[in-house]
């Protein structure tokens, strides 16, 4: 008897072993990675973080295993809050924080999916958005993903999935001039 191979499972055991090791070079590069001294410690307080790390020579990429992260907020629109709550607190939440976060790291970089929420905001908080696209124009916020909604693609028919991103892509369009690769 044929053993089936359970597809959920490989991609699971496969994201693993390379987070792991990923993780496990990391690791082992750090002792050679550019590290601070007390007096870099110091300094960085008097002149500030970003400073400091402009005048550190840049990491030799083939050599020193770097990961590099952008932020990202997750919000299901579709799960156990309802929309007022999504519209009063965390659509305002995550323009405004990350509104902050730009003014305070000048290479601060965001991206947030879900047309449907983009259309919320516009809605509900015009300054704000208009404020969003101008970080969007400079290439600080990314409208990422490319449907509405950030959807069950496990349940649903192929046509729906095919429609969600036919009008996340058609309002990023509309809205941005891009749409999700």
């Amino acid at each position: 008897m044929k053993r089936r191979l359970n597809r959920s499972l490989l991609l699971f055991w496969v994201c693993l072993m390379t987070l792991s090791s990923t993780l496990g070079q990391t690791a082992k590069s750090r002792p050679q990675a550019r590290t601070g001294t007390a007096n870099d410690a110091k300094t960085a307080t008097k002149r500030g973080a970003h400073e400091l790390a402009r005048t550190l020579p840049a990491p030799n990429l083939a050599k020193e295993p770097t990961l590099y992260t952008v932020g990202y907020a997750h919000l299901d629109t579709e799960w156990r809050w309802e929309y007022p709550q999504v519209i009063q607190e965390y659509l305002t939440k995550t323009m405004r924080n990350n509104f902050a976060l730009f003014e305070k790291y000048p290479h601060y970089i965001f991206n947030f999916t879900g047309a449907n929420r983009y259309r919320m905001m516009k809605e509900y908080y015009p300054g704000d958005f208009e404020r969003l696209k101008q970080y969007v124009a400079a290439g600080r916020w990314f409208p990422a993903g490319s449907s509405m909604e950030e959807g069950d693609v496990n349940s649903p028919n192929a046509e729906s999935i095919i429609r969600q991103i036919l009008y996340g892509n058609n309002w990023f369009r509309r809205e941005f001039g891009m749409a999700s690769d």
